[in-house]
């Protein structure tokens, strides 16, 4: 899903719509105003809070580990938690993780199974659809909910926090069909 679009959906559903038209569709990240400004960050607030705190984004690599020690700058992107590490033969090392490094019981190439932290996509970039779990519309909501916060309405936030998770549970329901039973008259 494209920024523009969360953008778009969130300020349709803010009512700031005709404030923020001319600057969500230019070309360039504008930094025009205060409010699409507060729209962008609380956009980019969401987008980690999604990330890090709902459907962590999962990235595998395969390292060498040298005197025992993974260090997480040696790896390709922002660590937040490491799963798993084994061994190329299929060993599952035991491991133990610290500020700066994550402490492995073996040595050798290893595939280290972690969550990242996402960086912030560009202007016309795309966010990460976390593997289908999550629609524009639930993403402007919780972009409605960060603006709200942010801006001081507190009330709002709360329901719009409470619209993204409802459309969270509904769209990971059961997909297949829904069948109800006959109707029976008295």
């Amino acid at each position: 899903m494209k920024v523009k679009d969360v953008l778009t959906k969130a300020s349709q559903i803010l009512n700031i719509e005709s404030d923020m038209k001319v600057q969500i569709e230019a070309t360039t990240r504008p930094t025009l105003s205060a409010q699409f400004n507060m729209l962008y960050n609380a956009c980019m607030i969401a987008y980690e809070e999604l990330a890090t705190d709902y459907f962590p984004l999962l990235s595998s690599e395969e390292i060498v580990v040298q005197n025992n020690k993974i260090y997480y700058t040696d790896l390709a992107k922002d660590v937040k938690d490491i799963y798993r590490i084994e061994g190329i033969d299929g060993k599952i090392f035991r491991f133990k993780c610290f500020p700066d490094y994550c402490y492995v019981g073996g040595a050798g190439n290893v595939k280290v199974l972690y969550s990242y932290i996402p960086k912030e996509p560009e202007w016309g970039g795309d966010f990460s659809n976390f593997c289908g779990k999550v629609t524009t519309r639930s993403f402007a909501f919780l972009v409605a909910s960060e603006y709200s916060f942010i801006a001081g309405f507190f009330d709002d936030a709360k329901i719009w926090h409470k619209r993204f998770c409802d459309s969270i549970r509904a769209n990971q329901s059961k997909k297949g069909p829904i069948f109800l039973p006959k109707r029976k008259w008295l």
